[in-house]
């Protein structure tokens, strides 16, 4: 049987996705008043991943690049119809129902929200940062 596997996420993206998914826990899991400077600072840091992630989807390697999986509402709709049929092409990387850009703006916009909070020091005042 010949190997059929192929390498299609680059170290830079699989660090990215397991740095993000941690720094989010990170934060989720320290929030309150006694943690809020290393929720604070997971938020950030959350914040540095977006942007690097931002960068590298525009200037990464080809897998990495939002636009290989910049696929318009058509070509999503037929290919769920093909899954159901069980006729549905393979694809490297993400297939046109993940709809990564949808999922992507998602989290973005949920990370930019609470980057623009105002948190201050319920004694002092105070932004920790």
């Amino acid at each position: 049987m010949a190997d059929t596997s192929a390498r299609t996420w680059d170290l830079p993206l699989r660090l990215f996705h397991w740095s993000w998914a941690a720094t989010f826990a990170a934060a989720w899991l320290l929030e309150g008043d006694r943690t809020l400077y290393w929720h604070l600072l997971a938020g950030y840091l959350f914040g540095a991943l977006l942007l690097f992630r931002l960068a590298w989807g525009l200037a990464g390697t080809t897998w990495a690049r939002f636009s290989a999986f910049a696929y318009g509402p058509g070509r999503a709709l037929g290919y769920r119809k093909a899954v159901l049929r069980g006729e549905a092409t393979r694809y490297l990387g993400h297939n046109p129902a993940v709809k990564g850009r949808a999922n992507c703006n998602a989290c973005h916009r949920h990370a930019v929200r609470g980057s623009l909070q105002r948190t201050r020091d319920p004694h002092t005042g105070v932004c920790p940062l």
